[in-house]
């Protein structure tokens, strides 16, 4: 089980397309920080954004399309 789910919405900016933020730069609490610090979490992250990337390529459908529904 997992303790916590980082959501997409928190990778995708809100004013340029096209961009997935991962690492130290994505859009989190102070507390939700010290969490993501573990190196496991943080390479999960870029392991989504990759996903992501892929599957917008493949579809067509822009980043932030994703988390607007």
């Amino acid at each position: 089980t997992y303790p916590f789910q980082i959501p997409l919405r928190a990778m995708i900016p809100q004013k340029i397309d096209n961009l997935i933020v991962t690492g130290k730069s994505l859009a989190m609490s102070h507390i939700a920080a010290s969490a993501y610090r573990v190196h496991s979490i943080e390479w999960s992250a870029g392991a989504a954004a990759g996903t992501t990337a892929a599957f917008s390529l493949e579809t067509g459908i822009a980043p932030f399309q994703l988390v607007e529904n």
